[in-house]
């Protein structure tokens, strides 16, 4: 927790992955695992920090979908060939906050502010109005008529 504090992220995670080796019980992984992912949001890592959140069951579940869906916000730029398919980033990012939102958490004007960088009806057209787009990086497909 102090290497977090000081925002020594890469000593924290490596910290909190021996910790997390060692810890007796689920409860104390769960926490652990979410510390880890927070860390190596706040560190830039959203590819990572999305992978650690969306492995996190339980009780912090709702809090790790808040890290994934704001990772895959803030990676858009970096996964997808196209301007269309960065876009299309977003809707995914929306989506994991809407579940952590309808689990009890609050997400802020952060829905509002990705659901501003959709896809345009235009760019969906231009892109042959496809129903299913498959984000490479996150091996999951949405549809971008959203």
């Amino acid at each position: 927790n102090a290497l977090l504090a000081q925002k020594k992220y890469s000593l924290a995670i490596s910290t909190l992955n021996t910790a997390k080796k060692l810890a007796q019980n689920d409860s104390i992984i769960e926490t652990i695992s979410y510390k880890i992912a927070s860390a190596k949001y706040n560190s830039g890592s959203y590819s990572s920090a999305y992978n650690t959140a969306m492995s996190i069951k339980g009780k912090l579940k709702s809090k790790a979908l808040i890290i994934a869906g704001n990772s895959v916000g803030k990676n858009a730029n970096n996964c997808g060939s196209s301007t269309f398919e960065r876009k299309c980033n977003y809707i995914y990012a929306v989506q994991l906050l809407l579940k952590a939102q309808s689990l009890g958490e609050s997400t802020g004007s952060t829905i509002s502010s990705f659901k501003k960088r959709y896809p345009t009806d235009s760019e969906i057209f231009d892109n042959g109005s496809p129903s299913s787009i498959n984000l490479s990086c996150y091996g999951i497909s949405i549809n971008p008529k959203q």
